[in-house]
Parts: C-alpha cells; sequence; structure tokens
C-alpha cells in the first residue's frame, strides 16, 4: 500500500500529476495503435486467423507463411507463371475490364526483377475479400479486435496502479511531511500507541487535509478481465471458432445457441469461398501445370482445440 505526502509548497501540482510521476506513466503507451499492447495482440490474433485457414495442393516452391501475410494483409497475392514454376509473389495489379476487375498482375522481386503477367492467361490474382470494387484483407478486422484488448489492458494497468494508491496527506512544510511519515510508519507497523506533538495534525479519515482511497470499491479488474474475454470470444466467433454458453454465469437456449452457431461461420466462410473462387481459375489454367487442386477450407483440429481451449477458460 502506498502513501503520499502533499506539501502545500508544490500546490501547482495535481494529484493526478503527482500520481502520474509516480507511476512514470508515457502518454505513448496508451495511444490505440502505437503501445506494445496492441502490437502483442496484433501478432497473436493475426497468428490465431492463420491457424484456422489451410491450404492444400500448392506446389513446394511456395512460402505458406509469406502467402498468408500478404494474403491477409493487402487482400491479394499475384499467381505468376515463372522459369522457376508458378510463384505466389506480392505484388499488384492494374487495368480493368467491364466488371472492373483488374487484367494485369505485376510483380516486382529483388531476385526475379519485373513480372508482368496477363490475367487469364500467364497469371492469376488469389484474393480472400472483394468488395465495393475494393480487394480488403483483414487487417481492419485484426486492429479493431487489438485496440479493444489493449484498451482492456491500458485499464486494468490503470485499476492496478489506482489499488496502490490508498492514502493521501497534505503537510505544511517539510517537517511536518517527515512527521506524518513516521506517524504513518508507526501506525502500520501496528504499535499500540503513537505520541505526537501538540498541535501536530493526526491521521483521521475525516482530516481536510487527508484522502482516503477506498481500493476495494474503485478496483475494477475482475469487471475488465470478464469483458476482455468477451471482446475476444466476439473475435473467435468472427474467425469461426463457435463460444457459445461458455459463460457459465447464464446459460444459452438452444436458440441463442444455433443464432451463434450461424453467425460464426458468416465471415470466415465469405473468406474460403472468395478462395476457392479464385483457386478454380488456377487449377483450370494450363499455364500453372503444377497447379491442378489448389484448395482452401478450415483447419478442423486447430477449430476444435480453440473451442475446448474456450470451454475451459
Amino acid at each position: 500500500m502506498e502513501v503520499f505526502i502533499l506539501s502545500k509548497k508544490k500546490e501547482s501540482e495535481s494529484f493526478r500529476d503527482l500520481v502520474a510521476g509516480f507511476f512514470h506513466h508515457n502518454p505513448k503507451s496508451v495511444n490505440d495503435m502505437t503501445n506494445n499492447s496492441f502490437f502483442y495482440y496484433q501478432f497473436q490474433l493475426m497468428t490465431k486467423l492463420k491457424s484456422v485457414l489451410t491450404i492444400d495442393g500448392y506446389p513446394k516452391n511456395w512460402n505458406i507463411d509469406n502467402m498468408w501475410d500478404v494474403i491477409l494483409k493487402n487482400g491479394y497475392i499475384p499467381i505468376v507463371s515463372t522459369d522457376l514454376g508458378t510463384l505466389a509473389l506480392e505484388g499488384g495489379f492494374y487495368g480493368q475490364n467491364m466488371y472492373y476487375m483488374p487484367t494485369n498482375v505485376i510483380v516486382n522481386n529483388p531476385v526475379l526483377g519485373n513480372i508482368n503477367r496477363v490475367i487469364g492467361e500467364d497469371g492469376e490474382l488469389l484474393y480472400i475479400n472483394y468488395e465495393y470494387n475494393t480487394f480488403q484483407g483483414v487487417m481492419s478486422l485484426i486492429n479493431r479486435y487489438a485496440v479493444l484488448l489493449a484498451n482492456i489492458d491500458c485499464s486494468l494497468n490503470v485499476s492496478l496502479m489506482n489499488s496502490r494508491v490508498a492514502h493521501v496527506f497534505e503537510a505544511e512544510n517539510d517537517a511536518e511531511v517527515k512527521t506524518l511519515q513516521k506517524m504513518y510508519d508507526d501506525v502500520s507497523k501496528g504499535n499500540p500507541a503513537v505520541f505526537l506533538k501538540k498541535g501536530t495534525r493526526s491521521l483521521p479519515s475525516s482530516n481536510e487535509n487527508s484522502s482516503f482511497l477506498n481500493v476495494k470499491n474503485t478496483y475494477i479488474g475482475n469487471d475488465l478481465l470478464l469483458t476482455k474475454k468477451s471482446i475476444m470470444n466476439e473475435f473467435l466467433t468472427e474467425i469461426g471458432i463457435n463460444n457459445a454458453n461458455t459463460d457459465k454465469r447464464e446459460r444459452l437456449n438452444s436458440d441463442e445457441v444455433n443464432a451463434n452457431n450461424t453467425e460464426v461461420r458468416c465471415t470466415i466462410m465469405r473468406y474460403i469461398d472468395s478462395l476457392n473462387e479464385c483457386a478454380k481459375k488456377i487449377n483450370e489454367n494450363s499455364n500453372f501445370s503444377d497447379i491442378t487442386n489448389l484448395n482452401f477450407s478450415l483447419n478442423s483440429r486447430v477449430i476444435e482445440q480453440m473451442q475446448k481451449t474456450v470451454e475451459v477458460e
């Protein structure tokens, strides 16, 4: 338990400034997308999403981790025919057909140089989501939940900090500061009596020059942890992990569980369907002779394991 002594020599310092200084809390550490917690959750959520997606029938020369990173970040990745076989490489596109879809893909690779291919001939575009004439990755989804979770961590840190601040006393001068410090030390040690010079202020909770913070009433850590779990479960729903009926305080009826089952597949299956539509074109393209059965699906083993983890929690 911490004790703060305020001297009237520093009246310009507010209580908030004093606490901020004591904890050395850098304001940058609580900005939504510039703090360590945000990047931590961004990585964790991206890893969870990648783990539920699986790909089969791809050439051995593909770097699958890189492919997922590119397609999830950008929303698409060019598939091009090269002397090394069919490759999935980060790049761009240009041109438009009558449906506003790109007609060419282009790759600027440090090893292979510039590669320009025609979509439907010696090039294709593998994409995860196309809406409003725009290829969209999943970073908006990832960042949304990463910000929420990072803010929960920030609030939890503040709640923990506040739980350490129980008493604040105001002193007239340095001598009184030392007296109050010794007096509080004696009380904290359990001394049966504390002796003070006549005229010295004591420690009653009603003292207008002292403040007592009821840390038990101001601690909201448990509520924050429940909110954090709820936010994470919402994200899991978005990526296909059924987490209905996991709150022991509230059991859902069958209609609510079925509604969750339906909701679970909405976002993730849209991604899978989009990827498989592109995979079908790639499989049927004669210029990609090393690919005949490219296919995307959900990793049922990982989803089942995640579901068990949610139920245990």
